[in-house]
Order: C-alpha cells, then sequence, then structure tokens
C-alpha cells in the first residue's frame, strides 16, 4: 500500500513539474474521497496513468531527467529514442561526413611545413635516425595508456561527467610530461635535431589518432540517429563536452586547432640558448613537476572554452601560444642557432 502511494504521489509531482517547466497553470483535477492521493482502487489507479503519461512526456522533452527524479526503469528505454529524434537529420551527418573527408588531407598538409622546417633548417637534421621519429609515436601512445587505469578508476568513483573530465584532465600533464622526460633523459637526446624528432613523431601520432577519433565520432552520430542505446549513451557525453552541440561548428576548424597543436608539442622540445645546447627538462629533470600541471592547466583551459567560446577561438588561442613559445624556444630564429 504505502509503494502505491508512492507511486501516486511520485506521479503528482511529476505533473505539477511539468506544469510549472511548460509555464502553464496546473490542471485542475478531482482526487477520491480518501484524501488528495484519492482511491487507490479507482481514481487512484487513473490519476496513475495520468502521471506516468506526463512524466514519459516531460522526459522526452528533456524538462525533467530519470535519474534525478528516481523514475522507473522502464521509463528510462525512451533514452535512445529522444537522442535519436533530436539529432541532426541524416542530410546533414551526410554532409558532415564530406566535410571531414575533405579536411583529411589539409589535416597532413598541416604537418608539411615542421617537416620541411626540420630538414631545411635544423642543423644535423639528415643524421637522425628514423627511429626517434618512431620513439616520439611511441611515448604518446604510452602515455596515452598510462591514462587508462586513473580513467577506469575515476569512473567507477565519480558518476557526473564533469568530474569524469577533470580527472582525466589532471592525469594528461603527469603522464605525457612524464614519459617526454624519461625519453629525453634515458635517450640522452640533448641535441636540438633529435628533440624536434621526437615531437615530430608524437605530434604525428596524435593527428591520426584525431582523424581515427573524427571517424568514430561520425559512426557514432549515425547510430545514436538509428536509436542504438550505447551510441546515444556516448552522444551525450560527448554533447555534454560541447555545451549540447558537439557538430555546430565545422571540422575545418580542426586544421587550424591541429596546426597549434604541432607548435606546442614541437615546441615544448625546444632548446634554451641559457643552458648550452641542452633541453631544459634534460638540464633539470625535476622542472616536470613544474610543466606536468602547466600541461594539465592547459588542457583544462582548452575545454573551458571550448564549451564557452567553441574551437574556433580555442584554435586562435593555442595558434598564438604555440608561435610565442617556439619563438622563444629560438625555433622561429636560425641565426642564433650557431649560439645555442
Amino acid at each position: 500500500m504505502s509503494a502505491e502511494r508512492a507511486d501516486l504521489q511520485l506521479a503528482a509531482e511529476l505533473e505539477l513539474r511539468l506544469s510549472v517547466a511548460s509555464k502553464s497553470r496546473p490542471k485542475e483535477r478531482r482526487f477520491g474521497p480518501s484524501g488528495p492521493w484519492g482511491d487507490l482502487g479507482g481514481r487512484g489507479a487513473e490519476n496513475l496513468g495520468f502521471g506516468m503519461k506526463a512524466a514519459r512526456a516531460a522526459y522526452r522533452t528533456r524538462q525533467i531527467s530519470a535519474p534525478s527524479l528516481g523514475l522507473p526503469v522502464k521509463m528510462a528505454e525512451d533514452r535512445a529514442g529522444y537522442v535519436s529524434a533530436n539529432l541532426p537529420s541524416d542530410e546533414f551527418i551526410d554532409n558532415y561526413a564530406k566535410k571531414f573527408c575533405c579536411c583529411i588531407p589539409l589535416l597532413f598538409l598541416t604537418l608539411v611545413p615542421f617537416y620541411a622546417f626540420f630538414y631545411g633548417a635544423i642543423p644535423d637534421a639528415s643524421k637522425v635516425e628514423p627511429h626517434t621519429f618512431l620513439v616520439g609515436a611511441a611515448g604518446w601512445w604510452v602515455a596515452l595508456i598510462l591514462r587508462l587505469p586513473v580513467g577506469l578508476a575515476a569512473k567507477a568513483c565519480l558518476k557526473d561527467t564533469e568530474s569524469l573530465q577533470l580527472a582525466s584532465v589532471l592525469i594528461s600533464g603527469p603522464a605525457e610530461e612524464g614519459v617526454r622526460v624519461a625519453v629525453l633523459v634515458v635517450a640522452n637526446w640533448a641535441q636540438l635535431s633529435h628533440a624536434f624528432a621526437l615531437g615530430l613523431g608524437w605530434t604525428s601520432l596524435e593527428l591520426l589518432f584525431t582523424l581515427a577519433q573524427g571517424y568514430a565520432t561520425i559512426q557514432l552520430l549515425r547510430g545514436a540517429r538509428q536509436g542504438d542505446a550505447k551510441a546515444a549513451e556516448a552522444f551525450e557525453v560527448l554533447a555534454a563536452q560541447s555545451n549540447g552541440e558537439p557538430f555546430a561548428t565545422s571540422p575545418f576548424w580542426g586544421v587550424l586547432e591541429r596546426v597549434s597543436a604541432h607548435m606546442l608539442h614541437i615546441a615544448l622540445r625546444g632548446p634554451d640558448a641559457t643552458v648550452d645546447r641542452s633541453l631544459y627538462v634534460a638540464y633539470n629533470p625535476w622542472l616536470v613537476f613544474a610543466t606536468a600541471p602547466g600541461h594539465s592547466l592547459t588542457n583544462w583551459s582548452v575545454l573551458t572554452m571550448m564549451k564557452k567560446f567553441g574551437i574556433a577561438a580555442v584554435a586562435s588561442q593555442q595558434s598564438f601560444c604555440g608561435s610565442q613559445l617556439m619563438k622563444k624556444r629560438r625555433l622561429l630564429n636560425p641565426r642564433r642557432w650557431a649560439s645555442l
């Protein structure tokens, strides 16, 4: 009896919330003789049925959420239907996929100036072994793998998306900077050519990962459109990361974002003229305790700006910071390399 009363109370509460959310006056309802919840054998069952219909309608229109109100599990079955009904059309998805395919050669072209700069201006670049680039790529992969245990632990302990994102951002700096310092110190690569090649390998693999991620995102969009529950759940996470509109920005902005990422990855491995031809991290590995939180802070600022201002502003800001960092590391002034 108490459980039925609780269901009836929940139904009435949902009906009231739906009325408030739609800014309409709640409909006046007649209740049975035994109090505000009516006769459980007659009018109460009718009230419960109406409440469930109202709850389903409110959930479909996103005016309420199932977890916050403790709705029955069967009411959450409409999640995939809600997502697929509110996604862009198939025509939009196809157009977005075509734009992404057009961006692929442009994304690869973003690496050309850096490789040309490396072989055309960096001293002793021709003496760098090919495996140096592979070591840089492997370093990026190892840094990614090191984040997985922390990510899984955070997923088990944290439930909301924002906390999971924050945990991922916090571990990104120590993982990447730790691997970078370990490679430079263990391999004893103090030359500018080796450091630059390491950065090229690092950012090249990240570019391939970006392409794979973009393709997977399009497939996710199509799966959610078809009503796939897992794809719908993943789409909601993706939408939360991009302020609810993950596909509102043209993929061509990703080209500028990659250019800025290339500059940052390479500049962080640049030389400092005051350290006598040695990398600052190789000169003093303890500096990783400063660069690691700085890396995480940069990633956090990128995510925050992405939600508020979009990828265009983020890519522009990153490009400016990357160019200034490369300039500070003397990477844009070959005339000073004689003193390095």
